[in-house]
């Protein structure tokens, strides 16, 4: 992920950003579809070379997140409910289903991938390539793997994968809806666009002369947090100067004099 983001995800964004723009201009009702779709197409570009794929990689990326989430099966809140004897089970039947099709789906792409590796046809910015290069300079040229070492690598993208859709498409959401909700602050992101990029769409290369588009993202991310913060850790707020670090099994609080000599 950090080399794709080293080189601009190597102009995927761009290439899906058109269809997308397409799609919101023939139906806007439909913007979270799409918008889960266009982070699935792009997904799966990085990962196997595959924007086909992008409808079913959003779609399992979601149901993944519903299943995990507090809001999705009884089961996630009434936890008991879950060992239950699997003939009245529901929603332990459930998830094995859905884990088995999620895993058969990645495996299945994943084998497509090597035998365009073998091929030669692979293109180089995708993780599948990286994956497959590492085997041959181990001395495995042939890519030979058994079923259990298949599963896992497989698994190892899909995963990479599902992060990528879950991370992003909802943080794009919300900046739709934050965009149709002040529409006075979608006409000052535009007059910016329209000035530094005349007719032309904008890129990456264009991230540092847009600081007003750069704002309204980042106030996106403040104002719907991809992760638990504040009431969500404590039971109340975070003071002015304190800074949360969520990837602490622990949730410290961190002060800003304290993370900033680190």
């Amino acid at each position: 992920m950090a080399e794709a983001y080293k080189h601009h995800f190597y102009g995927h964004v761009e290439k899906e950003a058109s269809r997308f723009l397409g799609l919101l201009l023939l139906d806007p009702t439909r913007f979270l579809d799409y918008t889960r779709e266009f982070c699935g197409r792009v997904m799966s570009r990085l990962a196997w070379d595959d924007a086909t794929q992008g409808r079913a990689n959003g779609d399992s990326a979601d149901t993944t997140l519903h299943c995990m989430s507090v809001s999705g099966p009884l089961t996630n809140t009434l936890t008991p409910l879950w060992y239950l004897p699997k003939q009245v089970n529901p929603w332990y039947n459930y998830e094995i289903e859905r884990e088995r099709n999620q895993r058969a789906w990645w495996l299945n792409n994943f084998r497509l991938a090597k035998e365009r590796m073998k091929k030669g046809e692979l293109p180089g910015d995708t993780w599948a390539y990286r994956y497959f290069e590492q085997l041959k300079k181990e001395g495995n040229e042939g890519l030979d793997q058994e079923e259990e070492q298949e599963i896992f690598a497989s698994c190892m993208i899909g995963f990479l994968n599902l992060v990528g859709v879950v991370t992003i498409s909802g943080p794009l959401k919300f900046f739709l809806m934050a965009m149709a909700l002040h529409p006075e602050w979608q006409g000052k992101a535009q007059e910016e666009i329209d000035r530094v990029c005349g007719d032309r769409m904008p890129t990456m290369k264009d991230f540092a002369d847009l600081p007003t588009v750069r704002a309204c993202l980042k106030e996106t991310v403040r104002w719907r947090s991809g992760v638990p913060l504040g009431e969500l850790l404590w039971g109340g707020g975070l003071e002015k100067g304190e800074l949360a670090d969520t990837s602490q099994a622990s949730r410290t609080r961190l002060s800003a004099t304290t993370s900033t000599a680190a």
